[in-house]
């Protein structure tokens, strides 16, 4: 995507947080109420993050040219890769031995969440995986 284009983008999404934000302001108190201010919140800090590193990148040529290194070398490739494997199978194991426990411990419905996001989560890496082997 164009500098420019992740550029505007970031302030758009900073001005629709920036409204809910003051929209949130005038709903008063509860449990919606800290979520979605919340929610705005972190928007809002984020996007005043990356517009300040996308500008930080169109103008300090060193800190661009260090990034273009980092994001295209190979080794860093390999290891997000590595790293992205690993985390599945680790989520795979840890929540098939959680939804056993849960669900002898008459945790029905926590069981039955864990396990949909399982499946969804297989479902999601089989349509990613056919998706980039008909592209490369």
């Amino acid at each position: 995507m164009n500098i420019n284009k992740q550029l505007f983008l970031y302030f758009i999404i900073l001005i629709i947080a920036f409204c809910g934000f003051i929209f949130t302001g005038s709903w008063g108190e509860g449990d919606s109420y800290s979520f979605w201010n919340g929610l705005t919140t972190g928007l809002i800090f984020i996007c005043i993050l990356r517009i300040y590193l996308i500008l930080k990148y169109k103008t300090n040529k060193n800190f661009a040219k260090k990034i273009d290194v980092k994001n295209n070398d190979e080794r860093n490739r390999f290891l997000a890769e590595r790293s992205k494997g690993l985390a599945f199978y680790f989520y795979i194991v840890i929540s098939g031995a959680l939804i056993i426990g849960l669900k002898v411990l008459g945790f029905d419905e926590a069981s039955s969440v864990l396990g949909l996001s399982i499946c969804g989560l297989m479902i999601l890496y089989l349509v990613i995986y056919f998706v980039i082997r008909k592209k490369y």
